[in-house]
């Protein structure tokens, strides 16, 4: 009884030993009509179409920005398609990094986090 205790408690911790947890995005590459996502080991682990993702606004380690058009699309790590949202409403994507963007519109500079809400604002120079 005692082993079976044993063995059920140390099941998780030897199964989380032994799944390789994911590392985030660490680059994108575009190759013709398609683009890769590569892990922090450099191993290619996603195959994206250049149709599906637009062109490419930047990327940090947990998200990515496609612009499509007048449409910005926002991807997580795996590829997956999370948001939309207007060029309009956001303007220029100035950069992206972290768990957040930065954009500029109509002579201000917002500060975006990853899921759409603007966290600050600032006039432009």
């Amino acid at each position: 009884m005692k082993r079976t205790k044993i063995f059920w408690f140390a099941m998780p911790l030897v199964f989380a030993l032994c799944v390789p947890s994911f590392a985030g995005i660490s680059d994108i590459e575009q190759n013709g009509a398609w683009y890769y996502l590569y892990d922090s080991n450099g191993k290619r682990y996603k195959t994206m179409s250049a149709a599906s993702v637009g062109e490419l606004q930047g990327h940090s380690s947990t998200f990515f920005i496609g612009k499509n058009g007048d449409w910005y699309y926002f991807f997580d790590e795996k590829g997956n398609r999370f948001m939309t949202k207007s060029v309009k409403e956001i303007g220029k994507i100035k950069s992206v990094s972290g768990k957040g963007f930065t954009s500029k519109n109509n002579g201000w500079i917002y500060t975006w986090d990853k899921n759409g809400r603007r966290t600050g604002t600032r006039p432009a120079k």
